[in-house]
């Protein structure tokens, strides 16, 4: 089950959703709701994607929008209401449980970074209710930032690496230990679901120093919520962790995306199945 979602936590995913936007808007693209049809937002977080859905929909189509969180959905309320194809839906959606949908209720459904191993032990019923609710010829859109393989810290790779993992695998562990549930088995959920011609493709965004208003925010974020948390439960010495910290607390002159040098990219990917 997803965890409940602080009004901090949804700052940061509208951190994340400006930086990913040149990759989340291709992955749109390339996932082609058509003008007219109706869909499922399923995990619309604060809305940050309504305007892409709306334009591709347009005004005869529907999105139907859901979250678990409240406070995501009240952001999520207050951005819709200039677009009338955009129906946001209030009550709380676990999305563990069956979806209050009819079968064949929807031509597609998208679900963006929701379905982490460390919140769903059993995504596949997830997708099953995906595929149920969808009509046939319709189509499943499943995106995830690559986590694991983020490059934030241009020129300290062996020290993003070891940050990363053990946020991954420590502050954020998953569930289970069985590789299925992993979100980068996206495309066997989708065939075991029934979906045929699934495809996966990727989408990325690169920045460069210095660093534009939609990109620092959420690099700051995943360095002062992410990486300093990660560094204090490493096995590195008192005196290295005292070091590494200038790197990676923002306004320190050593602060690393500040250097002329800096660089950043970060990989979407999207897996899309049809019925």
């Amino acid at each position: 089950m997803g965890k409940p979602v602080e009004p901090e936590y949804a700052e940061y995913i509208t951190a994340y959703n400006t930086f990913m936007q040149p990759a989340l808007q291709d992955a749109i693209n390339e996932f082609g709701p058509l003008n007219g049809s109706c869909g499922l937002d399923a995990g619309c977080g604060p809305g940050d994607q309504f305007d892409a859905f709306a334009k591709k929909v347009g005004v005869n189509g529907k999105v139907i929008a859901t979250d678990l969180s409240t406070v995501h959905l009240k952001e999520a309320k207050e951005r819709s209401t200039t677009l009338p194809s955009i129906e946001v839906i209030m009550s709380s959606l676990d999305l563990t449980k069956p979806l209050p949908f009819d079968n064949n209720a929807f031509d597609w459904v998208w679900c963006a970074d929701v379905l982490w191993s460390s919140w769903f032990e059993n995504p596949q019923q997830v997708i099953d209710e995906f595929a149920r609710v969808c009509r046939p010829n319709g189509k499943v859109g499943l995106f995830y930032n690559g986590w694991q393989r983020t490059q934030l810290l241009s020129g300290h790779r062996h020290l993003e690496f070891e940050l990363v993992r053990v946020s991954d695998t420590i502050l954020r562990p998953a569930l289970s230990s069985d590789p299925k549930v992993d979100i980068e088995y996206m495309a066997g959920w989708l065939r075991q679901a029934g979906l045929k011609k699934v495809n996966v493709t990727t989408h990325t965004v690169t920045y460069n120093w210095p660093l534009p208003p939609n990109a620092k925010p959420y690099v700051d974020c995943v360095l002062e919520e992410d990486y300093l948390p990660a560094l204090d439960v490493t096995k590195f010495s008192k005196e290295k962790k005292e070091k590494l910290k200038c790197l990676l607390t923002p306004g320190h002159p050593d602060y690393i995306p500040d250097q002329p040098h800096y660089f950043c990219c970060k990989t979407g990917i999207l897996a899309v199945g049809e019925l």
